[in-house]
């Protein structure tokens, strides 16, 4: 599984510790899962985080798994919060 990480601070959205344009492609083959941690770092922005092309799984929040994952489309992250997605 991919893995990468992306925040929302007073730079703006990052990835991976990047922001556009510098950030990579992750790239993943047709049916391989991509985790990706997402990371409210402010100071004072709460972000509604979607992804193009289709819903992906929450599977934990604040470092702890979730007991049941939640498919969404939109996910919106505070300051000092984290989630977990699998896309």
């Amino acid at each position: 599984m991919n893995q990468g990480v992306a925040d929302d601070g007073p730079l703006g959205v990052v990835f991976t510790g990047k922001s556009f344009p510098a950030t990579e492609r992750l790239s993943a083959r047709v049916g391989e899962k991509v985790r990706i941690r997402l990371i409210g770092t402010g100071p004072e922005m709460i972000h509604p985080i979607h992804l193009h092309g289709g819903h992906f799984t929450v599977v934990a929040q604040d470092g702890r798994p979730l007991s049941v994952p939640q498919e969404m489309d939109t996910l919106n992250v505070g300051v000092g919060q984290t989630y977990d997605i699998v896309w």
